[in-house]
């Protein structure tokens, strides 16, 4: 699996992303942070990543993109700093949810207390 991280996540979190043994690109380095959302998603679903971000916009693009299937895990946490959001990254990785789910292309929620899954076929 690789990731994407959204320019709203840490470059600290990146790093911590490695360390599960995973390919991590941040978009600020692949030269996407002054893209539209929708540029975005169409790079992570040709270039085969799983988008990570706090920004709910890519929660609608999820849903209305429906020649494009992109899994994308959206951060819901009261307390956005890096620790807080490896802490979330841990228990996902934990939770194997993503090895489980993203083959069918996923919308992950992500917040304090749980982790919620919706599969590409249950799309509005």
């Amino acid at each position: 699996m690789k990731f994407l991280l959204d320019e709203n996540l840490s470059r600290e979190t990146a790093e911590h992303i490695t360390f599960f043994g995973y390919q991590v690109a941040t978009v600020f380095e692949l030269g996407l942070s002054q893209k539209t959302d929708q540029e975005i998603v169409l790079y992570a679903t040709h270039a085969d990543y799983i988008l990570m971000t706090f920004d709910l916009d890519f929660v609608l693009l999820y849903r209305v993109f429906a020649e494009e299937t992109f899994s994308v895990v959206v951060f819901r946490l009261r307390d956005q700093t890096v620790e807080s959001v490896n802490k979330a990254i841990d228990r996902l990785f934990a939770s194997h949810c993503l090895e489980e789910e993203i083959h069918q292309k996923a919308l992950v929620i992500v917040d304090e207390v749980s982790i919620r899954v919706r599969r590409e076929s249950e799309r509005l």
